[in-house]
Formats: C-alpha cells, sequence, structure tokens
C-alpha cells in the first residue's frame, strides 16, 4: 500500500529539495579551496612551532625529531587523536 503525498508541506519540500541540494554542492566547491588554503597554514604553524623546540623538550613529550612533519600533518587532520599514539600515521 503506498502513501499519498498529496500534503502541501510534503509537495513544497520536494519542490525545494533539488535547487537547494544544487546550492550546497555549490558552497562546498566553494569553499574548498579556503578549507585547503587553512589546512596548510595550520600544518606549516604546527610543525614550524615543534621544529623551535629543543631536543631535550620534544624528547620528553615522545617526539622524535624526523617525525616532526608526520606528527604535525596527523594533529592537523586528526585533532582529537594523539599521533604519538597511534600506529596509523607511523
Amino acid at each position: 500500500m503506498t502513501q499519498r503525498t498529496d500534503n502541501a508541506f510534503t509537495i513544497a519540500a520536494s519542490a525545494l529539495a533539488e535547487p537547494y541540494a544544487a546550492l550546497i554542492g555549490v558552497a562546498r566547491l566553494l569553499t574548498w579551496p579556503l578549507r585547503s588554503i587553512s589546512r596548510s597554514y595550520r600544518l606549516r604553524r604546527t610543525a614550524a612551532e615543534l621544529e623551535n623546540l629543543d631536543a631535550r623538550i620534544l624528547r620528553d613529550i615522545g617526539i622524535e625529531g624526523s617525525s616532526i612533519h608526520r606528527i604535525a600533518r596527523a594533529s592537523v587532520d586528526h585533532p582529537g587523536v594523539d599521533p604519538r599514539r597511534s600506529t596509523t600515521w607511523r
């Protein structure tokens, strides 16, 4: 048994769904370069901050000098995960 969709709200919602989806797609397309630039800036800033630390401090927090860029990339891409403890980025 099929349900009738002659409700005015349902008709209006279905008419607006397609243009709204297109608008969201355009917005995502336009914000992609900004997100990419922002990510690149955060990555460079994080790596620079880690590189400014001396070897003793890096050792104290569990980071090797050779893994600074990997740690910076992981912390920017996945801020809620401790990249020193994860095996995904090693």
